[in-house]
């Protein structure tokens, strides 16, 4: 199925959910922040998440600098 992840379409396997794409991308979920379709997603319940055709997935990680 085809989704977007930050901006991009890709296709995933039909049984994809949230924890497996942030593994797929190396994404510590305790430093992301995950949007799906304009809504931020509590992090207890990333892993409760299936994906569906269309999905918009926003990873936003925080980036320390000085």
């Amino acid at each position: 199925m085809k989704i977007y992840v930050n901006g991009k379409q890709i296709d995933v396997d039909n049984d994809y959910d949230l924890t497996r794409l942030a593994e797929f991308y190396n994404l510590d979920l305790s430093k992301t922040v995950v949007e799906l379709n304009g809504e931020i997603i509590d992090k207890n319940s990333v892993n409760k998440i299936k994906l569906n055709e269309n999905d918009k997935i926003e990873f936003i990680q925080f980036v320390g600098g000085g």
